[in-house]
C-alpha cells in the first residue's frame, strides 16, 4: 500500500475487482490506510505450480503476486534456470504475512530507496515489491513497510563509510576480502560509490 493508492486503481493493476478484494480481505468499505496489508488472492489447496514452456521465475512470480526471491527461498534454488515439468512450491500471500514480520517506516528528507534498503538489510527490488511501488519516486512522509531490524543480523561485520578516492577494489583490499564479497554483503549490482556511503566490511 503507497500514498494515493485506492481499492479501485489496486484493482486496475493487479487486474481483480474492487469486490473481489473486498471480500478477500473482509473490508466493509472502500477505506484504505498506506501500510495496510491487503491480500490479491485466496490461500491456493494446491500450492505446486509446474512449469511450463516459456515459463521464467519473473512471470511465475508476478502471476502469483510474489517475489522471485521468496519462490527460489521457498524451493532451495541455487539457480535461476527452470525446466519445463519442474515442480515449484508458491507460498501464499497470507504464509508470507504470517512468516515475515514487518514495521513501517516514514520517509524523511534526503532518504532514497537504495539508502533505506541498506538500513535494513534488502534489496531495492524487493523494497519496491513489498510495498507495490511504480518506481523508485518516495515522498517525505510516506509510509513504507520494511523488515524488522533484527539485532543479532551483522554483528560480526564493520560499517565503513566510503571516502574521496574510495573504490570497492581498495576498500576490498583493506579488509582482506575480495571485491564479489563486498558486493554480495551489500547487494550492489555494480561497482559505482559515492561519498559518505555506508559499506558493510
Amino acid at each position: 500500500m503507497k500514498k494515493g493508492d485506492t481499492l479501485y486503481s489496486i484493482s486496475k493493476k493487479n487486474n481483480i475487482s474492487v469486490d473481489e478484494i473486498k471480500r478477500i480481505n473482509n473490508l466493509k468499505t472502500n477505506d484504505i490506510s498506506v501500510g495496510q496489508i491487503l491480500k490479491l488472492k485466496e490461500k491456493s489447496n494446491n500450492p505446486l505450480y509446474i512449469v511450463q514452456k516459456g515459463d521464467t521465475l519473473y512471470s511465475i512470480a508476478r502471476n502469483n503476486n510474489i517475489s522471485v526471491d521468496e519462490i527460489i527461498k521457498a524451493n532451495n534454488l541455487t539457480s535461476p534456470n527452470l525446466f519445463i515439468g519442474q515442480e515449484l512450491y508458491i507460498p501464499s500471500i497470507e504464509e508470507e504475512i504470517i512468516e515475515d514480520e514487518y514495521d513501517i517506516y516514514t520517509v524523511k528528507k534526503g532518504d532514497s530507496l537504495w539508502k533505506i534498503s541498506q538500513e535494513y538489510n534488502i534489496t531495492v527490488p524487493k523494497l519496491i515489491d513489498l510495498n507495490n511501488l511504480s518506481d523508485l519516486n518516495i515522498q517525505i512522509n510516506q509510509k513504507l513497510l520494511v523488515p524488522k531490524k533484527d539485532d543479532n543480523i551483522n554483528n560480526s561485520d564493520n560499517i565503513y563509510v566510503v571516502q574521496k578516492g574510495d573504490s570497492l577494489w581498495s576498500i576490498a583490499k583493506k579488509y582482506n576480502q575480495t571485491v564479489d564479497e563486498l558486493k554480495e554483503k551489500n547487494n550492489l549490482t555494480n561497482n559505482l560509490l559515492s561519498i559518505g556511503q555506508e559499506i558493510i566490511v
